[in-house]
């Protein structure tokens, strides 16, 4: 059986087993090499392996990357006008009512 699943655990993927035993005196011995195969599968520690990103892929997602910080640029910008415009308001409003005062 674990040959079968040799190739499962080489790191490339997760991988979950699941063992089944039967309550029956009859099936007793099987049951047993069940367990035994399941405490030794318990002990496998794979190390995740990742695959190596092409530069297609590497490209995109720099590209997608620099496109969210154009937007969050423009964002800041309109921010730092719309303050700047409340800014002159405020100054405005000060001289209107240090006029009256």
């Amino acid at each position: 059986m674990t040959r079968v699943l040799e190739p499962c655990l080489t790191g490339k993927s997760k991988i979950a087993i699941i063992c089944t035993i039967s309550p029956a005196l009859s099936n007793y011995e099987e049951s047993l090499s069940t367990l035994k195969f399941a405490a030794r599968a318990k002990l496998i520690r794979t190390k995740v392996q990742l695959e190596p990103e092409d530069d297609k892929t590497v490209l995109m997602k720099y590209k997608k990357e620099i496109d969210e910080l154009r937007k969050q640029l423009e964002v800041a910008q309109s921010n730092e006008e719309k303050l700047r415009t409340y800014e002159e308001q405020i100054t405005a409003q000060k001289s209107e009512v240090a006029e009256v005062i």
